[in-house]
């Protein structure tokens, strides 16, 4: 099994890659299997108690213990390709966490993928498509963006992260990222 995890800020445009990539390597005969960080606990802490009224390090648990299970139940096969629309980077990178030593400790439970590509995008063209998607939530603000990206760009230097420019052409990253799963041996 490949892990692959593509991770950047919101409106960077890892959903549209993903379902682009998913969809080629189908076409190649490939075993795909999509999971997204923002499982069931998420949701339905959110839907309850508001986006806002979460403390982030009850969010980022909450997180967490989303992805360990959804890294641990997998039902997936040899040979099957899993892409991850968002990581354990993006909880490090997208909660404004004071206790970061006692992030770090939870999240380190959780194997890192086997690549990981952040989408590299300017805030102010993020901002804008999520604004376009008519969906924006209250916390996507520039500032917020901005911070986002800075802290994913920092992460590179700790968790092997290789960085994408999101404004090239998509066909252009599709290709990339199968060419390295086939360079990984599958």
């Amino acid at each position: 099994m490949i892990n692959i995890a593509i991770i950047g800020i919101d409106g960077s445009g890892k959903s549209t890659l993903i379902k682009n990539t998913r969809d080629k390597l189908i076409d190649m005969h490939k075993k795909v299997y999509v999971k997204n960080l923002k499982g069931a606990n998420y949701k339905l802490i959110n839907e309850i108690l508001g986006q806002n009224t979460v403390d982030d390090e009850i969010r980022v648990v909450i997180n967490s213990l989303d992805l360990l299970k959804n890294y641990y139940s997998q039902d997936f096969r040899e040979n099957a390709i899993v892409l991850w629309d968002r990581y354990v980077h993006c909880i490090m990178a997208c909660n404004h966490v004071k206790a970061v030593e006692k992030v770090k400790k939870i999240i380190s439970k959780i194997p890192l993928p086997d690549r990981t590509y952040c989408l590299d995008i300017d805030p102010e063209i993020a901002y804008q498509r999520i604004s376009e998607r008519n969906d924006r939530k209250s916390f996507e603000t520039k500032e917020y963006l901005y911070i986002c990206r800075e802290r994913y760009l920092n992460l590179g230097k700790e968790m092997n992260i290789e960085y994408l420019k999101a404004d090239i052409e998509e066909s252009t990253l599709v290709d990339k990222i199968i060419k390295d799963i086939i360079d990984l041996g599958l």
